[in-house]
């Protein structure tokens, strides 16, 4: 995989969905849902997805169309015959909303582990704790690049995931998300660049409280929404 046939998209306040950017997760095929591996174990990856509007996700299936058209053009051995049919990991749900994914492999075709991608605060600081969970809010910054479905054979545009600015953290615990088997780039990574290209300092999230009840007992917790549906149809034709 040329570095040629990788190309930037940055995606900026976004609530995030299913995050594991603590570590690489598996998807577990024995009870469902994914489980915390090494980087070296088979489908290991890290990966977050998130929610845009569909008038967004219409512009970044455009452009993902239209990357894919110009990869033909780079690699016409390998993609001349091929014809776009998906981006993967895109789910359309039930408001309207369309989910996307980012992924980046624990480790290479040849066994070495990939460096973890770079997960940062409001501050563009290291994120202390990792473990965010649905509901958070960020940047996202990816590569797309040409990719197929060892499944289908269906080809199309994937995202690799390279730094999340997460300025409003959520923690907790949450269901695991399905992960579809898809080859990755093998050999040269996409284009090594400085945060300080994509990404600026934001305002400090204001820290908001509400008193609920557990049973018998009153506590405080930090207010917002800490769940998002998880009922999705099939990929949107646009």
């Amino acid at each position: 995989m040329a570095q040629s046939e990788f190309k930037k998209v940055m995606i900026k306040d976004v609530q995030l969905v299913y995050p594991r950017l603590d570590q690489t997760y598996q998807y577990d095929n024995i009870n469902g849902g994914s489980k915390p591996c090494v980087p070296t174990a088979g489908g290991a990856k890290w990966s977050v997805s998130f929610v845009v509007s569909s008038e967004k996700a219409e512009q970044l299936w455009k452009e993902a169309q239209a990357w894919f058209s110009e990869c033909k053009r780079i690699n016409p051995t390998k993609l001349s015959d091929k014809q776009f049919k998906t981006i993967f990991g895109m789910k359309k749900r039930d408001d309207g909303t369309v989910l996307f994914r980012a992924q980046r492999k624990g480790a290479n075709n040849e066994g070495k582990e990939n460096n973890p991608p770079k997960v940062m605060d409001w501050n563009m600081e290291d994120l202390k704790d990792k473990a965010i969970w649905t509901g958070s809010v960020g940047n996202v910054r990816m590569w797309a690049y040409p990719n197929n479905s060892p499944n289908t054979g269906e080809w199309g545009i994937s995202y690799w995931l390279d730094t999340v600015q997460v300025y409003k953290p959520e923690y907790g615990s949450e269901e695991d998300q399905d992960f579809e088997k898809m080859k990755n780039p093998n050999g040269d990574q996409p284009p090594s660049q400085s945060v300080n290209d994509d990404f600026s300092k934001v305002a400090a999230p204001e820290q908001t409280t509400e008193t609920v009840m557990f049973g018998d007992m009153e506590t405080t917790v930090p207010t917002g929404s800490n769940t998002v549906a998880n009922d999705f149809d099939d990929e949107i034709p646009f």
